[in-house]
């Protein structure tokens, strides 16, 4: 499924405005730094834009809050899981407050292929 204009433009305004926790996340993410894996962010997967996305392995890791809907992070997790993608669901503030430990779950993941 081809991305739309307006996935494309809102793609780019995420990048331009990450949260803390995204910020965080992408320096340690980003230039294979963990173990050569090549992450995109604000990545868009069928109708959905994934904070971050490891195609080849077809992992997302998306980031979450006490704000996000669960109806929609549901229906987001069941359609990924069709499409053949494992998600990742990390939690913000532990991002913010361990880093380290996002990126050995994230790692372990990768490893789990």
């Amino acid at each position: 499924m081809r991305q739309s204009f307006f996935q494309t433009y809102d793609a780019r305004i995420l990048r331009q405005v990450p949260t803390p926790a995204e910020a965080q996340l992408w320096q340690a993410l980003r230039r294979r730094q963990l173990g050569g894996a090549k992450f995109r962010r604000q990545a868009p997967v069928g109708p959905w834009l994934l904070p971050f996305v490891c195609a080849r392995a077809r992992l997302a890791v998306v980031l979450y809050d006490d704000a996000t809907v669960r109806a929609e992070a549901q229906e987001m997790h069941s359609g990924l899981r069709a499409r053949g993608w494992r998600v990742l669901w990390l939690a913000e503030d532990a991002v913010c407050a361990d880093p380290a430990g996002a990126l050995t779950t994230i790692e372990e993941a990768l490893n789990n292929d």
